[in-house]
């Protein structure tokens, strides 16, 4: 039998690559278009690859529902107490109930886009790449749980919050002042 070649010997043969090792080394080939990224997920990761994260994407929908229901339900409160006063909602009121709107749509939703980035970035196990990490949503939200308790559901929540909270009080604070310009200038003709 021969004996082993080391590095010192200068005659060194590199191993046979594999394709891991391959993509390691060189790392991704960029996509060429869009039927090649179709072509190349369905063959690297099984066709199920791409429809990852659909389940929670369907369900997210709901996220704006639950923020107008939110919404209305503050702003009757805000509108009660307003009238009592009476006086009209301001800006800055209508900014605070789109803020916590959009607050109670996130809270109530952040599990499952913590779910959906799961399965969208799952590449498969190590040694199996076709064997999944996680089997849908419920799997996913499961095994996060199991892992990191409550607060792995919530992990990133703060900067979601910054996000989509200023950007919704902002946007029904100027829906507020339109419809409140607009309603006062049809009680007024």
């Amino acid at each position: 039998m021969k004996a082993p070649k080391t590095a010192s010997s200068g005659d060194v043969e590199a191993p046979t690559a594999t394709k891991a090792d391959q993509v390691e080394q060189e790392g991704p080939k960029p996509y060429k278009g869009v039927a090649n990224t179709l072509a190349r997920i369905a063959a690297e990761e099984g066709i199920g690859a791409l429809w990852k994260g659909v389940g929670p994407s369907l369900i997210l929908v709901s996220n704006p529902s639950i923020q107008f229901v939110a919404y209305e339900n503050v702003r009757k409160i805000a509108q009660a107490r307003a009238d009592a006063a009476k006086r009209q909602l301001n800006a800055f009121e209508f900014f605070l109930l789109g803020a916590i709107a959009k607050a109670v749509a996130t809270v109530l939703t952040y599990p499952l886009q913590v779910a959906q980035s799961k399965l969208r970035a799952d590449r498969g196990k190590a040694k199996n790449p076709s064997e999944r990490n996680y089997n849908g949503t419920v799997d996913t939200i499961a095994k996060i749980y199991a892992k990191d308790g409550l607060a792995g559901l919530f992990r990133g929540m703060t900067a979601k919050l910054w996000q989509t909270v200023l950007t919704a009080a902002f946007q029904f604070m100027a829906y507020g002042e339109l419809f409140e310009e607009e309603t006062s200038f049809v009680v007024n003709t």
